[in-house]
């Protein structure tokens, strides 16, 4: 339970403090043009800014 506590809280505070999470939504193509990146496990919003 500790654990997925610890996962929430570094989603929750990525999405909250990286503007790189919200660059998800619009670069390289906007989400609503392209949803196939909702699917898209290597480009993970949350993610964003530390492997690029």
């Amino acid at each position: 339970m500790a654990v997925l506590a610890v996962y929430g809280v570094f989603v929750h505070w990525r999405g909250a403090h990286s503007p790189a999470v919200l660059d998800w939504n619009t670069r390289p193509v906007e989400v609503r043009q392209a949803q196939w990146r909702i699917w898209d496990w290597s480009d993970l919003p949350f993610l964003r800014g530390l492997n690029r």
